[in-house]
């Protein structure tokens, strides 16, 4: 990558509706759409696992947390 030929472009100024456009241009690119969708399933059900284990130990082990970091006595 040559560092001379980078060169960096002004952001532009925040509007509103740009958020609803975004979602938009997504919506009508199928190419973005699955790849998208699939992300936010995984990220919904898949990488929980904090809320998931807390709540398994609570009820179906009926345990809680442990400073020694085993079971309870």
């Amino acid at each position: 990558m040559r560092v001379a030929d980078l060169h960096r472009s002004k952001p532009l100024p925040r509007k509103k509706g740009q958020l609803l456009e975004g979602l938009r241009y997504v919506r009508d690119r199928h190419d973005l759409l699955l790849p998208m969708a699939l992300i936010f399933v995984v990220a919904t059900f898949g990488l929980n696992f904090q809320v998931t284990i807390a709540l398994m130990a609570k009820g179906v082990f009926h345990t809680g947390r442990s400073p020694t970091g085993c079971c309870p006595p």
